[in-house]
């Protein structure tokens, strides 16, 4: 339909006829493509926010599951028990750090932004990213790696 619709376009003094109805379907072709992941981004973009009941009462973040929830981010629920040696492990670790390694870890570990925490310590950024880079290599020799994130 496309190249029945394209083909009075064609100007032979431009170029072939076979290779103008190429270009057409290649066209087509991305515009079909394009429409399709247009469709998958619209689809699936819901908030979790999104009221499900008339009343707007329940929200759609409280029909998933917490384990689910979790899954989904790439985290697990640990036990009391592994909470503990990891509280343990990290306690450990910190210890053998210096105390002003110690203070920026605290800052840290506050859920405080890199640039955060480098405009309460009076450096600047990248300063601090240095600082970050050499306050992990305790903890990943330690076998904490992946509680750095």
């Amino acid at each position: 339909m496309r190249l029945h619709q394209g083909m009075p376009g064609h100007d032979p003094a431009l170029g072939e006829r076979l290779q103008f109805a190429k270009m057409l379907l290649k066209r087509h072709r991305v515009t079909l493509i394009r429409a399709r992941y247009a469709e998958k981004r619209q689809a699936s973009a819901v908030s979790l926010q999104q009221p499900i009941d008339g009343d707007g009462e329940i929200r759609l973040d409280a029909t998933v599951s917490g384990d689910r929830r979790l899954a989904e981010l790439g985290q697990v629920r640990r036990t009391e028990v592994d909470l503990a040696d990891l509280h343990l492990d990290m306690r450990t670790v910190n210890d053998k750090l210096s105390p002003s390694d110690q203070k920026l870890a605290a800052r840290l570990m506050e859920s405080m932004s890199t640039a955060e925490a480098a405009r309460q310590a009076s450096v600047a950024r990248t300063t601090l990213s240095d600082q970050v880079r050499a306050l992990r290599n305790p903890f990943e020799q330690a076998s904490m790696k992946e509680f750095l994130k």
